[in-house]
């Protein structure tokens, strides 16, 4: 298992800081980068301590290494924590670390594979990689394996050194999962019907096509979800004000960053209907609308079935009333 973060430069994203007694970040990293560490620790302090967020994290790290600062892991997990619930990726890796190693806090496998799929799911790979080999560990079956592999892929997929090849080992004794993380999303017949009746007719032989929701011959009249999370936001609500109260849909949550959030709606949406929202800080993305619930309990079911990776978010059938409500309008 790849251990945490000691590639502390690598991190040093140049983020703009506001001035704090005349320093900045950029100060600290130029107190850092001439090993200055001590002076570093002093600047990144002052930051972190107003909020800043890559100040947090890399003050975590100096502490968790013991440069220019006494070498203590409660406080690397006091600052990885802040800057983990302020949204740094890196941050939930590394904090999912010291709680598998009992590093500065009580050893808990719960909670670093708690962070560490927060980490995966912000896009680290470091934390999908990490999470594929807890998965393993925690047991052997199929299932188990292909989770495994999905979270395996994601971090192939983003460069990880060692994800590839424990992928190549673990397809030789199980069939590939169909997975977003794997080129397209699977081509799901009961799915495709259940969001777009006469979809699954089509001859086998064709190739899929990618049902872009800006075809709304192919998205049942569904909305333009926007190439980023701002116009997603924006259109989502407008879609979901345009569904009737009592029509139901499959709400999944919470996710951490917008962009993510928009990611996972395009891949478990299959192109159909559907939309993101903002809810108590947090994101959240529901999938079609349906005139029953037994319906729309249906699709979920079929989703689990064909995209193993919804079973590691919350989702539940609610009724567009209860989703406005969440949202926030008025009239909710």
């Amino acid at each position: 298992m790849m251990r945490r973060g000691t590639w502390l430069a690598v991190m040093l994203w140049l983020a703009a800081a506001a001035p704090l007694y005349g320093q900045t970040f950029e100060d600290g990293v130029d107190a850092y980068d001439t090993e200055n560490y001590a002076r570093a620790a002093e600047i990144w302090e002052g930051l972190a301590q107003n909020g800043h967020v890559m100040s947090q994290y890399n003050l975590g790290l100096l502490y968790e290494n013991g440069l220019g600062v006494p070498q203590r892991h409660d406080l690397a997990f006091f600052w990885y924590r802040m800057a983990a619930l302020n949204g740094n990726a890196s941050a939930k890796y590394n904090l999912g670390g010291l709680y598998y190693y009992g590093l500065g806090v009580e050893q808990s496998v719960e909670q670093a594979t708690r962070w560490w799929e927060e980490a995966a799911n912000a896009g680290d790979p470091n934390g999908a990689y990490n999470l594929g080999v807890v998965i393993l560990q925690s047991s052997e079956d199929e299932a188990a394996v292909k989770a495994a592999m999905i979270r395996l892929k994601q971090a192939a997929d983003a460069g990880h050194p060692h994800a590839a090849d424990l992928l190549e080992e673990l397809s030789a004794q199980v069939e590939m999962p169909s997975s977003m993380f794997f080129s397209a999303a699977p081509r799901v017949p009961a799915i495709e019907e259940l969001m777009d009746p006469g979809a699954a007719a089509a001859p086998a032989a064709q190739a899929p096509r990618d049902r872009a929701a800006t075809d709304p011959a192919r998205s049942g009249g569904g909305t333009v979800l926007g190439d980023d999370p701002v116009t997603a936001l924006n259109i989502g609500r407008h879609w979901i004000d345009l569904q009737p109260d009592d029509n139901y849909t499959i709400k999944i949550y919470a996710f951490f960053e917008p962009k993510v959030a928009l990611w996972y709606l395009k891949k478990w949406g299959f192109g159909g209907p559907g939309a993101m929202f903002t809810e108590r800080g947090e994101y959240a993305i529901v999938l079609g609308s349906f005139t029953s619930r037994g319906t729309a309990k249906s699709f979920l079911e079929r989703l689990l079935d064909h995209v193993p990776e919804v079973r590691h978010k919350t989702q539940r059938v609610v009724r567009f009333d209860d989703v406005k409500k969440d949202v926030g309008y008025p009239g909710g």
